[in-house]
C-alpha cells in the first residue's frame, strides 16, 4: 500500500496565493495530434533520453508515425486523447495527454511534455491549463491526477499553479513518484477567477 511522503512539502511547490489560472491571453494552441505532426514531432523530440510511459513524446527507438498511430488508436476507443501545443511563429513546441479515460471513476490521467529549447517559457502552465479545460468541459470529468518524479520541481509547481494537490508518494517500475489530484470544483473555481481578472482589466 503506497504510504504518504514525509519529506514532501507542498510549499515547496505553491507559494500563498499563487493559484494563477493559466487562461488569461494564452499563448499555445492546443489541437488534438494528427498524422501531420510527423514532421513537427519529428523535428523537436527530445532523442537525448528515453520518455518515460505516458509522458507525450515519442521515445527514443520508437518510430514517431507509429507512436502518432497508437496515440489515434486511443483516441477512436475513447480511451485517451494526445493534444499538440503550438505556438504561433514557432509551430509546435511540445504536448499534453489525457489518458486512462474511466467512465467508472470519472477520471483521467494527465501528462505533459515541452521540447527542449522551450523550456520555462511559460508553455507547460499553458497547456495544462488548455486540457484541464477540454477535459472538465467537454468530457465532464470529475478528477484528473497526474504522476511526477520527485526531482521534477519545474512539473510539480505547473501542477501546484492548475490545482493540484499532493496526495501521496508511490513506488513505480522507474523509482518513486509523486501522485497529484484536481477534482472538478476546485478547477472551475481558479477557471472563473481567472476570467473574472480578465473582464477587469
Amino acid at each position: 500500500m503506497p504510504q504518504r511522503s514525509l519529506s514532501y512539502c507542498a510549499q515547496d511547490d505553491l507559494a500563498a496565493n499563487d493559484l494563477i489560472g493559466p487562461y488569461n491571453e494564452s499563448l499555445v494552441r492546443l489541437a488534438f495530434i494528427s498524422e501531420s505532426d510527423l514532421s513537427g514531432l519529428d523535428l523537436i523530440r527530445d532523442l537525448g533520453s528515453s520518455a518515460r510511459d505516458g509522458v507525450p513524446c515519442p521515445p527514443r527507438g520508437t518510430p514517431t508515425a507509429s507512436w502518432i498511430r497508437d496515440a489515434l488508436a486511443l483516441a477512436s476507443q475513447g480511451t485517451g486523447y494526445v493534444f499538440t501545443l503550438r505556438v504561433p511563429g514557432r509551430d509546435l513546441v511540445g504536448a499534453t495527454a489525457l489518458r486512462s479515460i474511466s467512465p467508472r471513476r470519472n477520471s483521467a490521467v494527465l501528462s505533459y511534455w515541452i521540447a527542449p529549447g522551450f523550456r520555462g517559457l511559460g508553455f507547460g502552465a499553458q497547456g495544462v491549463g488548455l486540457t484541464l479545460l477540454w477535459g472538465f468541459t467537454a468530457l465532464r470529468l470529475s478528477k484528473i491526477e497526474a504522476f511526477v518524479l520527485p526531482e521534477n520541481i519545474a512539473s510539480r509547481r505547473v501542477l501546484a499553479r492548475s490545482g493540484f494537490r499532493f496526495m501521496q508518494e508511490i513506488s513505480t517500475a522507474g523509482g518513486p513518484a509523486l501522485a497529484f489530484e484536481v477534482d472538478g470544483r476546485t478547477w472551475k473555481e481558479i477557471y472563473e477567477n481567472s476570467r473574472h481578472a480578465d473582464a477587469e482589466l
